[in-house]
């Protein structure tokens, strides 16, 4: 019951960088504002300059970029979408519109071949 309640109410996990990046390189990775926090190896914090009011508001602005190399796939980011409005998050239907422009795009890109000597879908 406890992990339930924990797992529900996290609202983001802050990323410790390792490398020396900066922060706008770190949250060029994330999907979604209130994502974009970090702390360096300074132990120096950085975040999305709306991050806070994102948060406060419960709010999902999406940044237009996917998370990770295989959440770059609309069902990927559907399940990500899917456990933020589980978790009490809402998104505006400005922003859910963007959202699902950026699927829809994604969906017209030429497919990578599977192997190399195959030509783009």
């Amino acid at each position: 019951m406890l992990d339930e309640t924990l797992r529900r109410n996290t609202i983001c996990t802050i990323t410790v960088q390792t490398k020396d990046l900066d922060p706008e390189e770190v949250f060029d990775k994330y999907d979604y504002t209130i994502l974009c926090v970090a702390i360096d190896k300074n132990r120096k914090f950085f975040h999305h300059p709306d991050f806070f009011e994102h948060y406060a508001e419960r709010k999902l602005y999406y940044t237009g970029i996917a998370q990770s190399k295989g959440a770059g796939h609309f069902t990927n980011k559907m399940k990500r979408l899917k456990k933020y409005l589980g978790k009490g998050y809402e998104m505006d239907s400005e922003n859910l519109e963007f959202w699902i422009e950026l699927i829809l795009e994604d969906q017209k890109r030429p497919k990578k071949p599977k192997n190399k000597d195959s030509k783009p879908v």
